[in-house]
């Protein structure tokens, strides 16, 4: 883990706007047990991103894991909020509840990514057409 800090820290000395680093820098601090320094880098994602979900959902998860749960709730309804007007996958709500600890709506919001994109498609969950 410390040699994918390392590396991480140097990719972003070399693109310090460079999303996607920051994020899985701040994956590997929370991995570590570096909450501070977690929440650091995924707010740096989230921004450089734009709030993209995939970058927010990572922030609240780690605000969750902290005990930062109203920061972690602020952005969940930013998410479902954003999800009106575009598509914003169920798995993010889902990484949100397992940081707020809420383990049955966690496996809700995964239930709903599963089966989601099959209704979307009009498929079934046995693989046949629906309509």
């Amino acid at each position: 883990m410390i040699r994918a800090i390392v590396q991480l820290r140097h990719t972003i000395d070399i693109d310090p706007d460079f999303a996607l680093a920051h994020l899985a820098l701040g994956q590997a601090y929370e991995q570590k047990g570096l909450p501070e320094q977690a929440i650091a880098e995924l707010r740096k994602a989230t921004t450089l991103s734009n709030n993209m979900p995939l970058m927010a959902s990572g922030l609240a998860r780690a605000l969750g894991l902290a005990g930062k749960k109203s920061e972690a709730l602020n952005l969940l309804n930013r998410m479902k909020s954003q999800s009106k007007s575009q598509y914003v996958s169920p798995f993010y709500t889902a990484l949100i509840y397992t940081g707020l600890g809420d383990k049955e709506k966690a496996m809700e919001s995964l239930e709903h990514a599963y089966k989601g994109p099959l209704e979307r498609f009009g498929i079934s969950e046995n693989g046949s057409r629906v309509g």
